[in-house]
């Protein structure tokens, strides 16, 4: 049986600043007139294909006007130049609602500077596109870092 050898590469990574800021539901998503908002983000890679959420805010709870003001990092291993944003309304029993999504360009994000966006949110209902809400955030692309990346590969190949 023969071992996998490790062979260490270093690999740049991007990071990007993200500030969930606020944003406003259209309709309400909960009985009691309301909505319990939060923002998903997910990246699309160069082959067309969307990530895993990698970025998640709080919840707002009982609002249709929630204000996160909220900071995070995000940081991958490729070039992105599409996000895609969701809005969602968290629910305690059953599943949570999908309240609207978009995707937004940052590809010319520069370094060091912020992009604003005020996100408009959709949903597609019966073959129509139906504005559900918004999203105001700003994403600053830091410098490009390299970091030590562990690869294997098989030496009987």
């Amino acid at each position: 049986m023969e071992k996998d050898d490790a062979k260490r590469n270093k690999v740049n990574t991007n990071e990007y600043e993200v500030h969930i800021q606020s944003g406003t539901v259209f309709e309400a998503t909960d009985s009691n007139g309301l909505s319990d908002p939060y923002v998903t983000i997910s990246m699309v890679r160069e082959d067309g294909k969307t990530t895993k959420q990698i970025y998640r805010s709080s919840v707002c709870k009982k609002t249709l006007s929630p204000k996160w003001d909220e900071k995070g990092t995000m940081k991958f291993k490729e070039n992105v130049s599409t996000l895609i944003i969701q809005l969602w309304d968290q629910d305690i029993i059953g599943s949570n609602d999908f309240i609207g999504g978009t995707s937004v360009d940052v590809a010319s994000c520069k370094y060091g500077n912020f992009q604003y966006i005020d996100a408009e949110v959709f949903e597609e209902k019966e073959g129509k596109v139906v504005t559900k809400g918004n999203v105001k955030l700003s994403i600053e692309k830091k410098k490009a870092k390299s970091v030590n990346a562990l690869y294997s590969y098989n030496s009987s190949m």
